[in-house]
């Protein structure tokens, strides 16, 4: 009896392997092209991609995956169309010969067309896609995607890696709004097709690539543009300014202030079943830079300068406010905001939102505190 069961035993650990799948769909990385950064342009008729490629013969192994290779990152540009995303992806194979990776992709860019005409059908393809890392970055050009894909960034062969790195350094002004596919997604399913999303363009002098303010969308349609001050304006209303300079003149000198960091707080009052916004924003932050040079500082001049940064901050919320109600677009997320503070009310006023919001009152608080003069002072 004993014999039999470990016979049977045996029998069992013999036959197991055989029902297992192993790596029955495994393919070479030479038989694939990693794809690093998608343009997508938009005629009438067709969609037309863009797509960066690494060329996988020069990658290195390393901890930092594909970003850790030979220092110069050797790319390859192809070229396809389809009748939509999913066709025009699909022919990818047909001119490259590979079928593209796209699980290390860095950014998608979105031509100005084609996110004049909607960008919900390409949210809708990549949101479907098992293949797409929900972290990648993704950008509105001015010009076409493909030209963007093109051009060159400063000490980086590849393109895409390149703009990477860009909305990576903007932060530290914070000029730049960066948006990632999924938040991107959340974006614009909390506010009903609107959101923003970070133009690039092509710097004229340098003929490189620049990051130039935040595309607008609203009905998933890109509508109109905001400059890098209404940017910072709509990023401190949100509390994400981390880093950044604010330039204050006072008494006819120019003054360089760091923002070390910065916190908002908002708050919604109702009169007559009304809303009222009111933001107040914290900032900490350091004197960097005088243009007029002085050995000694009074806590009187410190102080008077903590106001004028106030004031500078307060017309950097102003002006965005002023171009959202301008454009009748709630890009700030104001409606959010109630909703989320006091949903009973909102939906009392949620008929109502399109006529009160160009009449919003929106009271801003600013206080900043210089507590560091360098060095010096």
């Amino acid at each position: 009896m004993h014999t039999i069961k470990i016979k049977l035993c045996i029998s069992i650990l013999l036959i197991i392997p055989i029902c297992l799948c192993g790596c029955w769909n495994k393919t070479d990385l030479s038989e694939k092209s990693i794809i690093s950064g998608v343009g997508i342009d938009r005629n009438e008729d067709e969609i037309h991609l863009t797509l960066q490629t690494v060329i996988s013969e020069e990658i290195t192994a390393g901890e930092e995956g594909i970003k850790s290779g030979s220092e110069t990152k050797i790319k390859d540009t192809i070229f396809t169309s389809g009748k939509n995303i999913f066709d025009a992806a699909r022919n990818f194979s047909l001119v490259s010969g590979r079928k593209g990776m796209w699980s290390h992709c860095e950014v998608i860019i979105l031509g100005s067309d084609c996110a004049k005409q909607g960008i919900d059908q390409v949210l809708d393809y990549l949101s479907r896609d098992h293949e797409i890392r929900f972290r990648m970055w993704v950008l509105v050009s001015k010009t076409s995607a493909e030209e963007i894909l093109k051009s060159k960034v400063p000490f980086e062969s590849n393109t895409a890696f390149g703009i990477s790195d860009l909305l990576e350094s903007y932060k530290n002004t914070s000029y730049v709004y960066a948006v990632d596919l999924l938040h991107l997604g959340q974006h614009v399913i909390d506010l009903n097709g609107t959101a923003l999303i970070p133009a690039i363009t092509i710097d004229n002098i340098n003929k490189s690539l620049k990051l130039d303010g935040t595309a607008v969308i609203k009905d998933f349609k890109l509508i109109d543009w905001i400059d890098k001050i209404q940017t910072r304006g709509y990023l401190w209303i949100n509390g994400k300014v981390k880093s950044g300079i604010v330039n204050v003149e006072m008494d006819g000198v120019k003054h360089g202030i760091e923002i070390i960091q910065s916190k908002t707080k908002i708050d919604v009052n109702f009169e007559n079943n009304i809303p009222i916004i009111n933001i107040t924003v914290n900032v900490d932050s350091s004197l960097g830079d005088i243009e007029n040079f002085t050995s000694y500082i009074s806590l009187d001049y410190i102080e008077s300068l903590e106001k004028y940064s106030s004031e500078v901050i307060k017309k950097e919320i102003e002006s965005t406010i002023k171009k959202s109600k301008n454009i009748d677009t709630d890009f700030i997320g104001f409606s959010s905001i109630i909703y989320k503070k006091d949903p009973k009310r909102w939906k009392q006023i949620e008929e109502d939102w399109k006529s009160i919001f160009p009449e919003l009152k929106v009271n801003i608080n600013v206080n900043t505190n210089i507590y560091k003069t360098g060095l010096k002072s």
